[in-house]
């Protein structure tokens, strides 16, 4: 057990969504879902995605991340492994139950840089014309 996290990529028809909300009411078929990232217990990637498209909200639930979110974590990203000094300020690491170590230590930038590859993947294949990428978490 622990946090495991997601990103899964699936056509727009796919998706039905709460209405001006980014989280997922229902996928119409898990068939035609990929999944397109993992991360296990990477704390300080979840709580980016809990403060900045799940709405504060840390709840086991799917939430669709625009492009543009995905470009600004990974920028994000790039900075502090360019900068470790600016860990703690940017991606700060969130204490919670099996959520693995509030530590900045090697695993805290590994995880870093394994989201650049990540989202670059996305970036590069993924058609946001036609896909939603959507992420989960679960603990």
């Amino acid at each position: 057990m622990g946090l495991d996290m997601s990103l899964f990529s699936t056509q727009k028809n796919n998706v039905i969504s709460l209405k001006n909300s980014n989280k997922v009411s229902d996928f119409l078929d898990w068939e035609i879902v990929n999944e397109v990232g993992y991360w296990r217990k990477a704390n300080h990637i979840h709580n980016w995605f809990v403060f900045n498209v799940q709405n504060n909200e840390d709840r086991c639930e799917i939430y669709i991340v625009s492009k543009e979110k995905l470009k600004e974590l990974k920028s994000i990203c790039e900075i502090v492994i360019n900068d470790n000094n600016l860990a703690s300020e940017l991606l700060p690491t969130i204490d919670g139950f099996l959520f693995g170590s509030i530590d900045y230590n090697e695993y805290y930038f590994y995880q870093i840089e394994k989201t650049i590859e990540i989202i670059d993947n996305i970036l590069n294949n993924v058609d946001f014309d036609k896909n939603y990428v959507v992420y989960y978490s679960s603990w």
